[in-house]
């Protein structure tokens, strides 16, 4: 299935996965999904290892479903809204296992912070608990964190996302989790180990010469994510796939020269 033809080996980060291009001796050629391993940076680092951001989590999560399972308390909050003229939006439900969905479920709850406060007021007691003080900024500060997340992710996601993109993106991500983590105070330590985790899971892309050959080909970066002391070699690098490309193309064009040839 593979020869020496195979230049780079996509797939997710599933463990059957992994244990098939370790099999196959394809580790060096080897690079997961950017989005999926994204996610379970985040997944792992933010929902799931943090107690304090899971509790906030679980708490809206709850909330958001009180609202799913009761026709009159939709009702009653499309009331508040109008009642205070904010966008009569329903209370998203997230999925789990989808960091952009509970993102969505987050950002919607701080827009509609006001309404939810007078509704929490006013509602008859329900097994939803309601969010405290602190759990509504650490809520905020989550939203804010992931919005840079998200849009970078769909960026990356287009049709039009080239792979000289790809470290671009890493450091664009790297330099933001830097200043996240000298201007957040109440989730400073979440912020550090996510940058920790991050950097360790996304070092591989940065040292994948066919990443860094992808940047010296696109006008708008060419060296610049190479560092100084590299731009000789990966110029070499870069010199002797041309050549071989070149080599390559040359053979096949005689080949199917020599064949009409025959053929006639």
């Amino acid at each position: 299935m593979f020869t020496s033809y195979t230049q780079s080996v996509l797939t997710d980060n599933a463990a059957n996965l992994m244990a098939a291009i370790k099999e196959s001796n394809l580790g060096d050629k080897h690079l997961p999904c950017l989005i999926h391993t994204l996610q379970l940076c985040i997944q792992k680092k933010i929902f799931r290892e943090q107690g304090t951001t899971s509790d906030a989590i679980a708490v809206f999560r709850a909330f958001a479903g009180h609202f799913h399972h009761s026709s009159s308390a939709v009702t009653k909050l499309k009331e508040i809204q109008i009642q205070l003229k904010l966008p009569e939006h329903k209370i998203f439900q997230d999925v789990s296992t989808r960091w952009n969905s509970t993102y969505y479920m987050l950002e919607r709850f701080i827009e509609q912070k006001k309404a939810i406060a007078l509704y929490c007021i006013t509602r008859t007691q329900t097994n939803a608990k309601n969010p405290t003080e602190n759990q509504w900024q650490l809520a905020e500060m989550l939203v804010c964190i992931l919005k840079h997340f998200e849009s970078a992710t769909k960026e990356m996601s287009k049709e039009t996302a080239c792979t000289s993109e790809t470290i671009p993106f890493i450091y664009a991500m790297e330099k933001f989790l830097d200043y996240a983590c000298d201007t957040t105070t109440e989730i400073k330590t979440v912020v550090y180990k996510l940058k920790k985790n991050f950097n360790c899971r996304f070092q591989k892309y940065k040292d994948n010469v066919d990443l860094k050959v992808a940047i010296m080909l696109d006008p708008r970066f060419k060296l610049k994510f190479v560092e100084e002391t590299n731009h000789n070699r990966f110029k070499e690098i870069l010199y002797l796939d041309f050549y071989q490309f070149c080599s390559e193309s040359h053979l096949q064009q005689a080949k199917e020269i020599d064949f009409s040839v025959a053929k006639v």
